[in-house]
């Protein structure tokens, strides 16, 4: 059972805090809690159960053990089994196999996020609920604008974590970051006032991760030595990205259908797009990249790197016929005056049949006259 509502007087800043944002990111019903037993995820935890009165929900305890840490791991499960039975809350496990080796070429974090957002996505559809709800603090989206900024993002990229957006493609149920306005100071201190401990990650002092040099290093280098308050500038850095980001999304959707219009049809199918070459050049560089991106991530969502979206935006802008390579056996291509996304050997055929195309008997003349004309004229005094 949850607790009874709390008087709001009586209530820390923290629970105050998220019983704010979850009014306005949360509806009634069942909500899933991904429950790692580490810091942040236990406060959030603690905090609904506070609050689940007030907002009229039941919480699900969802833990997945990665099968990474071995010992650790059975502990942080047993730990999280625990704390959701003396909460009243409901508490699923899952586990995950083979992840070392998913995670060849693309590293055990991207590899980890996936198998955990996959095990939350189908604990929601089982649990009939339309909210998952993860962990992120202000602290975290700061550490991840930092490391965007110096891997080159975009910014789509430096946008950063949005409070709210769907857990998969197609899904009705909603990923949720209901701790993106307090900070990792502020999850300590809250678990200490309401005497929690919370099992820490050993994963997270690995230097082998970016993440945690950011973490450890960066991020206090930055705090210590530039500017004591970085991890609000930095989130504030984020926010407005995000606002950026919305309006070339909007110019890059307007131009989409501007293209698809001038070149006389749709799009071609769940496979490839034709769009008109002229009418994407004359775009702001921002506004083609962001409307490619989102052609290229509909067409080919895994694998897809910036270096992809540079290289057809240079296609369009040169009018060279390409083909420019893309993952998922795609490619890009003029085919007269369309840009062309599809199947590559599509590409490769379209190339090799424009350069082998025997130039017409009409063309020829056409094209001696005025040669003739062009003579003639630079001959005139």
């Amino acid at each position: 059972m949850s607790r009874p509502a709390e008087s709001a007087g009586r209530r820390p800043l923290f629970e105050r805090e998220l019983l704010s944002r979850a009014r306005t990111l949360l509806v009634p019903g069942a909500v899933v809690v991904g429950a790692s037993g580490g810091p942040d995820s236990t406060a959030l935890l603690v905090g609904l159960s506070a609050l689940a009165g007030d907002l009229g929900i039941s919480i699900v305890a969802a833990h997945l053990d990665h099968g990474l840490r071995g010992e650790a791991a059975r502990a942080d499960r047993d730990f999280v089994h625990a704390l959701a039975s003396k909460l009243g809350c409901r508490f699923v496990e899952g586990r995950a196999s083979g992840l070392a080796r998913r995670a060849k070429g693309r590293g055990v974090e991207a590899a980890a996020r996936e198998a955990r957002y996959a095990f939350l996505q189908e604990t929601a559809e089982r649990e009939g609920a339309s909210r998952v709800l993860v962990a992120h603090t202000s602290t975290d989206q700061a550490e991840t604008v930092l490391l965007r900024i110096l891997r080159g993002a975009g910014l789509r990229g430096l946008a950063a974590m949005p409070d709210s957006r769907r857990l998969a493609r197609g899904s009705s149920v909603r990923l949720v970051r209901p701790l993106l306005t307090l900070s990792r100071r502020d999850v300590i201190d809250y678990l200490a006032l309401r005497g929690v401990r919370a099992r820490e990650d050993a994963m997270n002092s690995d230097p082998r991760f970016k993440r945690t040099l950011v973490r450890h290093r960066l991020l206090p280098l930055a705090v210590s030595l530039v500017n004591p308050r970085a991890e609000e500038a930095l989130v504030r850095a984020a926010s407005a990205a995000r606002g950026a980001s919305r309006v070339v999304e909007r110019e890059a959707r307007s131009l989409l259908r501007r293209a698809s219009r001038a070149c006389g049809r749709e799009d071609r199918g769940a496979e490839s797009a034709s769009l008109d070459r002229e009418t994407l050049a004359l775009a702001e560089e921002a506004v083609l990249e962001v409307a490619i991106a989102r052609v290229l991530r509909r067409l080919a969502p895994e694998d897809l790197s910036r270096s992809h979206v540079s290289a057809v935006s240079r296609l369009v802008r040169s009018g060279k016929r390409g083909p420019v390579s893309l993952p998922g056996r795609l490619g890009a291509w003029i085919d007269g005056e369309r840009l062309v996304i599809g199947r590559a050997m599509r590409a490769r055929a379209v190339s090799r049949k424009k350069a082998a195309q025997p130039v017409s008997p009409a063309r020829k003349e056409r094209a001696s006259r005025a040669s003739i004309a062009l003579s003639s004229r630079e001959r005139s005094p």
